[in-house]
């Protein structure tokens, strides 16, 4: 549902004014607008002020004044933003209103769908063969455009067929050899690999002294006569 919200200010600038402050709290300005005479009179003038959103009851009554050089304020608000008819109800209260008697000067209604009828029923949607029909049943997006999204077409085996490798179509030699493998790089009885730049042995197998300093020796401060203790 629409909440349809009108006042009558004195001019055309006071009306503006508020309308702006509107805009400015986030009232889209599709919902706002402002009707001074611009030239009609009487009925016209009337007429003019219903297809605005004037209700019936109040439009003769601000025709009359706006025919003088009032203007009139119309805001047509919902849900969005949260709270706008009271959001409207506070800022049009900002500047003095002219007051008409016997007026409606804020009822609901069911929301306007001129736009979305004329875009659904009879608007040609850009890229589209057909025009959009408001009947016409729903299906796959693809098939708008005449595409298809899959092409049954039989699989092939292989890519290449026969023995013949792809690598021999630019590489003549052949890419792995079967030959085959030796037993061991180094045969057991083999000198080790040192042997061929350093003649001595690497290893020597000699018998382990059970100690390095071997015998009387014992400890080590005696072979320099150093006398580890004192006595006072």
């Amino acid at each position: 549902m629409t909440t349809v919200i009108t006042r009558l200010y004195a001019d055309e600038k006071t009306a503006c004014d508020i309308a702006r402050q509107l805009k400015s709290e986030g009232i889209p300005k599709r919902a706002l607008k402002v009707v001074v005479a611009d030239g009609k009179k009487g009925a016209a003038l009337a007429e003019a002020l219903k297809s605005a959103g004037v209700h019936p009851s109040a439009a003769a009554g601000y025709a009359e004044r706006v025919a003088g050089g009032a203007a009139a304020l119309v805001a047509k608000v919902n849900y969005k933003p949260l709270g706008a008819a009271k959001l409207v109800r506070a800022i049009t209260a900002r500047a003095a209103v002219v007051a008409v008697e016997n007026a409606t000067e804020e009822f609901t209604c069911e929301d306007a769908s001129e736009m979305t009828d004329n875009i659904m029923k009879d608007h040609r949607h850009i890229f589209l063969p057909q025009p959009v029909k408001a009947d016409e049943k729903p299906g796959a997006f693809s098939e708008r455009f005449g595409w298809k999204l899959l092409l049954d077409t039989p699989r092939k085996k292989n890519v290449y067929e026969g023995t013949k490798f792809m690598s021999q179509d630019f590489w003549p030699t052949p890419l792995v050899k079967t030959t085959a493998p030796k037993v061991k790089l180094i045969p057991a009885d083999a000198p080790p690999q040192s042997a061929k730049f350093w003649k001595a042995p690497l290893l020597k197998d000699t018998p382990r002294q059970s100690n390095v300093i071997p015998g009387d020796f014992l400890p080590f401060s005696n072979t320099f006569g150093l006398a580890t203790i004192q006595r006072r």
